[in-house]
């Protein structure tokens, strides 16, 4: 007949082992939390001294950055909130076809010609950053400066331009020609990819 004892030892082996077990898996888990914590912060310092460098090789002085100017704009709520005060008679797409597709002259369209007569420190801003034949954005750059330069260039296109060749300043109309060209050429130095999709549009 077994022993007693042998009967009661038994499930305290079994039990030993599932405890080791148990164990060697909550410390396997806590050793790779440790190493993936130490791993993203060893990773976050080198990604910042590679994001470093990268700005560090791509500096200009501001003497010689469109961007300095570009930003300006940007601190600028006449220039940020462009096509978002477009005057009423613009908004009600009565007129606004015949305005915005084909040559127009000033006394045509008073309002609207007021409306960009407002705008005017925002074209001469961006007329400035033309002469530049470089720009340097932070390479982190934000959303609103692509918004904002797509406002800008449709100022200048469907608005500006037209309103030069309406009343005869070619010369002017020109000029902002070659403002829309160096504004895409800005775009297209910059290493992120949005940015040049905007550029092409």
């Amino acid at each position: 007949m077994p022993d007693e004892h042998e009967d009661s030892d038994k499930p305290v082996a079994t039990k030993r082992p599932r405890k080791r077990v148990w164990l060697a898996a909550i410390i396997v888990v806590l050793t790779a939390i440790v190493l993936c914590l130490l791993w993203s912060i060893w990773n976050s310092k080198s990604f910042d001294e590679q994001l470093a460098a990268i700005e560090a090789g791509r500096a200009i002085p501001d003497s010689e950055n469109a961007a300095t100017i570009y930003n300006k704009l940007l601190q600028d709520p006449n220039a940020t909130t462009l096509l978002d005060s477009l005057p009423q008679f613009i908004l009600n797409k009565t007129s606004d076809e015949l305005a915005l597709i084909k040559p127009w002259q000033s006394e045509d369209y008073t309002k609207l010609t007021a409306w960009v007569k407002e705008k005017q420190s925002v074209i001469d801003g961006l007329l400035e950053a033309s002469k530049f034949e470089k720009c340097r954005f932070p390479i982190e750059m934000p959303l609103p400066a692509n918004r904002a330069m797509r406002k800008w260039t449709s100022l200048l296109l469907r608005l500006a331009v037209i309103d030069d060749i309406g009343n005869g300043l070619i010369d002017d109309a020109i000029d902002k020609w070659r403002c829309l060209l160096q504004i895409g050429h800005h775009l297209r130095q910059q290493p992120l990819f949005d940015a040049h999709l905007v550029a092409i549009a």
